[in-house]
């Protein structure tokens, strides 16, 4: 799931730092795992080789320089419309291709033709907001997904992914209209911790915000829509 690039960016960062150990961090049947991963790989059962090669690929070329320096040291970054821009849209990506993490047979909150609208014209969702943060902790690599209500009969209406490679963090919330304003919990969002992305303002933004995320803080920043999704907190599991 995550590019090569990015990879590379993570485990050298770390060994810079002594760590000669790593491990990743993925949601799955509700459950937070943590496990061995020597080089952070991560497979999805969405075949999108040709993807790989084209758009995708892209996308990756277009965030690669910035997202470098955010994602080795955590370092300041000035993100105009343009990178905010770039950097959304390979979020967003991610986001539809994590969907591709769990289980074939459980439903995706997003629709074949809001993945294609993206693939061929780079339209968003409604109801979409995305954000990024700083965060200094142990884990290398980490994310948290959430889905609800869960059916095999009907998708997802409320959808959340917490995603961090090592100092950057980002997080996605999105829902359907039959949910009601639930943009008002999005809204409500503070900036010192998380920098909002999108929607998206016409100002050059500075990266990071003013307080950095730890460990702790993580951890709530991965279930601060749990409430909203009527669902619990995932359970930790080492293996």
């Amino acid at each position: 799931m995550w590019p090569d690039w990015l990879r590379k960016v993570i485990l050298e960062s770390r060994a810079a730092g002594g760590m000669k150990h790593f491990h990743a961090e993925i949601e799955r049947g509700g459950e937070t795992k943590k496990f061995k991963s020597p080089k952070l790989e991560m497979k999805v059962g969405m075949p999108f080789e040709s993807c790989n090669h084209g758009w995708m690929s892209g996308l990756e070329n277009q965030v690669k320089t910035f997202m470098t320096q955010m994602v080795y040291r955590g370092d300041k970054t000035l993100l105009d419309p343009e990178r905010q821009t770039h950097l959304m849209r390979w979020i967003l990506k991610t986001a539809m291709v994590y969907e591709f993490t769990s289980a074939a047979a459980q439903r995706k909150y997003f629709s074949d033709a809001e993945r294609l609208a993206f693939k061929e014209r780079f339209e968003i969702p409604q109801n979409l907001w995305i954000w990024v943060a700083r965060y200094d902790g142990v884990r290398p690599m980490h994310s948290v997904q959430h889905r609800a209500p869960k059916s095999s009969d009907s998708p997802p209406r409320i959808y959340s992914l917490t995603l961090s490679a090592n100092f950057l963090t980002v997080q996605v919330f999105a829902f359907r209209e039959s949910e009601g304003d639930l943009g008002q919990v999005a809204r409500a969002t503070k900036p010192e911790r998380l920098l909002q992305l999108f929607p998206a303002s016409p100002d050059w933004m500075s990266w990071p915000p003013p307080i950095t995320i730890d460990d702790e803080a993580l951890d709530v920043l991965d279930t601060r829509f749990v409430k909203v999704l009527g669902g619990s907190v995932p359970r930790r599991v080492e293996i």
